[in-house]
Parts: C-alpha cells; sequence; structure tokens
C-alpha cells in the first residue's frame, strides 16, 4: 500500500475490567470499529481486518479463478482524513515474488521492517494510545536468502524521551 490511513481502532487502557477512558467500550480497545479494510478470496483465507496506519506495508492472498474484492466500510465522523494508494500486483502461479501458499505478507530481503499493522512507522515518537488492532492472526514468511543461514531480529523501541532508534546485536546479547 502505497500511501493508505484510514480510522485506526478504538484506543484506550483496560485495567481489571474497567476502562480509564470511560468512552471506550470494554472489549472494544483495539477493535476497527469506524472504518475497516480487507480483501477477499474466495475459496481460500482472505485478509484480516485492518484499520488505521498502514502505508507501506504488503498484503498477499492466495488467487483463483473467482472474483477477490478490496472491501472498504467507512464509518461516520467527520474531522478524519482518509487517504489511500493501492498498488495491485497478480503473481504467475508458482512465481517466487508471490510468496509460499497462505503467507499473507512474504518478504524477501536479506534486511528490513517488519511490523504490525497499524504501527506508526514514520512517527518520530509511538505515542501511549499507540494500539495494535485485534484479531490479527495471520502468516508472514521470510524467504532465506541465498549464501545466508541464520536470520537476526532486533526491536525498534522508544520511550518518552527519545525518538524511534534501533538497537544492536551486542546489546540484546
Amino acid at each position: 500500500m502505497t500511501i493508505f490511513t484510514i480510522n485506526g481502532p478504538t484506543n484506550g487502557q483496560v485495567t481489571a475490567g474497567s476502562a480509564v477512558n470511560t468512552e471506550v467500550v470494554l472489549g472494544a480497545v483495539g477493535d476497527c470499529t469506524t472504518d475497516q479494510f480487507s480483501i477477499t478470496s474466495p475459496g481460500n483465507v482472505g485478509s484480516p481486518i485492518i484499520c488505521g496506519f498502514n502505508t507501506g506495508q504488503h498484503i498477499i492472498v492466495d488467487a483463483n479463478d473467482q472474483c477477490h474484492e478490496a472491501v472498504f466500510n467507512l464509518g461516520g465522523g467527520g474531522g478524519f482524513s482518509r487517504s489511500w494508494d493501492i498498488k495491485v500486483t497478480q503473481f504467475s502461479c508458482n512465481e517466487e515474488l508471490g510468496g509460499p501458499e497462505g503467507c499473507l505478507q512474504y518478504f524477501t530481503g536479506p534486511s528490513g521492517t517488519i511490523s504490525s499493522f497499524n504501527f506508526p512507522t514514520t512517527a518520530a515518537m509511538i505515542g501511549a494510545t499507540t494500539t495494535h488492532i485485534s484479531n490479527q492472526c495471520y502468516k508472514m514468511c521470510i524467504r532465506r536468502q541465498s549464501g545466508f543461514c541464520a536470520i537476526c531480529y532486533v526491536p525498534n523501541f522508544a520511550d518518552s524521551s527519545t525518538a524511534i532508534t534501533s538497537g544492536n546485536q551486542a546489546g540484546f546479547g
């Protein structure tokens, strides 16, 4: 998705059965209650429902002869600016860049960034109200690069006093 911003999930913090923010419905934190986007894949597994900031993300669904649909459900609520520019590519059968069957995301480079849907990858700080989208059960696949025998994951992190910075392998043992 070249550009993708729709209204995000319900924000809030839930503690011991009561919502800190009284406007948040208990159990709705992380749900895409105003805007929703998904891709159908008849006969196969489609995408989960996503919302919020997803610029730079990609979704791969397995194809068949039936019609696939990009489904937008946009709720009311003025004052929120939505925008999207979605690039669609159809891969030939068994084309490597389409990834293994059943992979919603496929990463092919020797390095890069993997982030959750709705994670603010362009923000200098991650706010206290940043909320993961609920019900995100899907498979990510990573292609093993020729000549490489291992993979290392290093978290990007932020706190209230610094911008997002990359840790290094030595710092994590």
